[in-house]
């Protein structure tokens, strides 16, 4: 008599939402719970692969810092300091360092002529053979600190050719060289 009464109440229930039988109510309510449990997937879904490309993003870009360096290392013509000298072979390079504070430990330069390059890393302290500051021709090398400009001396004898073209990249901590931030033709004298 009981289970009668239930099954009345649960028929009552279910006219007052619109439904004709109880299993027709039953299924409604089915539908429903697997739309939620669909859409509640669907966004765990979407937050893993969000955690996973943040943390592979931040992962990439933060060790390196060399989006710090964009537009802030350049070569200066201003004051007629770069240039190539062919009956010396070497090339005078003026290089300016813009405002932003990065950790650089060298200067790679890449010169050259079109097809045949060649590249030196010009790195702070005692100078190799193959570069040198210019002002002065002294042996130490000190690289620009942020908004100076130094001029450098780089031996280009083993090119064979003059130099028609130069590129530069910044080297930070840990060893990591970045892109070319700046490059230009040169005049050959």
């Amino acid at each position: 008599m009981r289970s009668i009464i239930n099954n009345k109440k649960s028929t009552r229930a279910c006219t007052l939402r619109g439904c004709k039988s109880l299993l027709e109510c039953k299924r409604s309510q089915a539908e429903l719970i697997t739309t939620v449990l669909l859409i509640l997937v669907a966004i765990a879904a979407v937050w893993l692969v969000a955690t996973f490309i943040i943390n592979l993003v931040n992962n990439y870009l933060k060790p390196t810092d060399c989006f710090k360096t964009t537009g802030q290392l350049m070569i200066n013509f201003e004051g007629d300091y770069t240039y190539y000298d062919s009956a010396s072979k070497t090339l005078y390079l003026s290089i300016t360092r813009g405002e932003t504070e990065f950790n650089l430990t060298g200067i790679s330069v890449i010169y050259g002529n079109g097809p045949s390059s060649n590249k030196v890393k010009i790195v702070e302290g005692n100078s190799s053979g193959d570069f040198w500051m210019s002002a002065d021709n002294t042996l130490l090398v000190i690289l620009p600190k942020t908004q100076v400009t130094k001029t450098y001396a780089v031996n280009a004898t083993t090119l064979g050719a003059d130099v028609t073209k130069v590129s530069i990249a910044p080297s930070l901590t840990n060893n990591i060289d970045c892109k070319e931030t700046d490059s230009k033709s040169v005049s050959v004298r």
